[in-house]
């Protein structure tokens, strides 16, 4: 970028620098919308609106910069936000904050997306998710009033501990839980069926409940349910 008169470099006051704040945010604009994505599919739409925008907002910036008499060897920088963002700023000799947030958010935004971390999704972390999840999180259970996750509230009512098991099928995994009760010394299995469609959980739910391996359903496994979450049991 050259041909910028001094006053405006320094001053930046007719600079504005609203479309290169917005590429730089974009990242973690991309993990904040993570968390209203249900499925892969609008994970694609979500990074894919990041992707295209990013580059977008700098050619965008270079356009006004053109116009406010700058002129740019090539616009193929675009294609590279953060590296853009770094040179337009020592090119205007403005401070470099908001290339170092464009740094961090991208940072940010390739570790942390949902695409990445499905990598060190596996079994082991299944399991985990579950006996952390709260007991809250299952529609069926709200109104029991447990505030636990399903491992501590689970270690409460067992006899002897609880035992956890895993099966795979494609992307579904059945997690079941086997304890035998204090109160009574029945044997209780519950499991749950989650699903990770290699970005996000799209399903978490408990799949089936036995007693003495038995299956309980309607009021006898509320009853059980109730027993074994309730803050009150």
């Amino acid at each position: 970028m050259e041909n910028v008169s001094a006053a405006e470099a320094e001053s930046g006051r007719r600079i504005r620098n609203g479309l290169v704040w917005y590429a730089a945010l974009l990242p973690a604009l991309g993990l904040f919308l993570e968390n209203y994505t249900l499925n892969k599919y609008l994970g694609f739409l979500v990074w894919g609106v990041v992707i295209v925008m990013r580059p977008l907002c700098c050619l965008l910036d270079m356009r006004q910069l053109e116009r406010l008499g700058a002129e740019d060897n090539s616009r193929w920088w675009a294609l590279l936000p953060t590296v853009y963002l770094f040179r337009r700023c020592l090119r205007l000799k403005t401070n470099t904050a908001m290339a170092v947030v464009c740094m961090i958010c991208l940072s940010y935004g390739i570790i942390g997306n949902g695409f990445v971390s499905a990598l060190f999704v596996d079994d082991e972390r299944i399991l985990e998710v579950v006996r952390n999840e709260s007991v809250t999180s299952v529609k069926e259970l709200r109104s029991f009033g447990g505030s636990d996750s399903f491992g501590d509230a689970l270690d409460k009512t067992a006899a002897d501990g609880v035992s956890w098991q895993l099966e795979a099928d494609g992307n579904t995994r059945f997690v079941t839980a086997s304890l035998k009760e204090k109160t009574n010394n029945d044997t209780v299995t519950l499991v749950f069926r989650v699903t990770h469609d290699g970005y996000t959980y799209t399903e978490f739910k408990l799949d089936k409940v036995t007693r003495n391996g038995t299956e309980v359903t309607d009021d006898a496994r509320s009853e059980l349910l109730k027993a074994l979450f309730s803050d009150e049991s």
